[in-house]
C-alpha cells in the first residue's frame, strides 16, 4: 500500500494504532509509515500488535 504523509512514526521500526479507523494500522519502517487494513471483521489489537 502507500506511504501516508500524515501519520508520523514515533519510533523507526513498530506497528501502530489508526487514530482515526479501528480497522487499520500503521507499519514503520526506517520513518516510513505504511498504512495497512485488518482483513475481514477484524480490528487492530494494541495489545499484542496484530488484528483480532
Amino acid at each position: 500500500e502507500q506511504p501516508e504523509d500524515e501519520f508520523e512514526c514515533p519510533t523507526r521500526f513498530g506497528y501502530f494504532a489508526d487514530p482515526k479507523d479501528p480497522c487499520k494500522f500503521y507499519i514503520c519502517s526506517n520513518w516510513e509509515a505504511i498504512h495497512k487494513s485488518c482483513p475481514g471483521n477484524t480490528r487492530w489489537n494494541e495489545k499484542e500488535l496484530t488484528c483480532t
